[in-house]
């Protein structure tokens, strides 16, 4: 069985810090990692997706969602979160609403607002889409994004 993958550029970016004093010997540079972009996503036949990548270069892919389920992943601070959907409204844009909040398991909220766009074979562009990701304690970051609802068409027979 075939699948259809989406994904953005890149995967995995690493940062390394150290520092040493002169009488200090040093260890092992133990690297934080990052993530730059979600994976690449399955959708089997009949399945619906919405992807939504970064407006700035390189494209990365940062939100998917399954048009069957509440839950999400995004990538928040540079890590995979998870995200439950806690109220859906606006107009409808493919399977999905045009403004959904979102919760992670972090207690973080994300906003997601789009604005519908051109159609295209077995989905549709988003015309401007907006992440908005505010933490816990009050501060909030908006993320300009590009995307599009996609679907496998039933009958790929692959």
């Amino acid at each position: 069985m075939k699948f259809v993958k989406l994904g953005g550029t890149g995967a995995l970016a690493a940062l390394c810090a150290c520092s040493t004093t002169p009488t200090s010997v040093p260890g092992p540079i133990q690297p934080e990692k990052t993530v730059a972009s979600l994976p690449a996503q399955d959708l089997e036949p009949g399945e619906c997706g919405l992807f939504l990548w970064t407006v700035r270069e390189p494209h990365q892919l940062i939100f998917f969602r399954k048009a069957d389920s509440a839950a999400a992943d995004g990538i928040i601070a540079d890590k995979r979160t998870r995200l439950s959907a806690v109220a859906e409204r606006g107009t409808i844009f493919g399977q999905f609403l045009t403004d959904v909040d979102y919760r992670s398991e972090a207690g973080q909220t994300v906003t997601i607002s789009l604005v519908p766009g051109e159609q295209v074979e077995d989905g549709q562009r988003t015309k401007s889409a907006e992440i908005r990701v505010r933490t816990v304690d009050g501060w909030e970051t908006i993320i300009p994004a590009s995307g599009l609802t996609a679907c496998m068409p039933a009958d790929a027979g692959y």
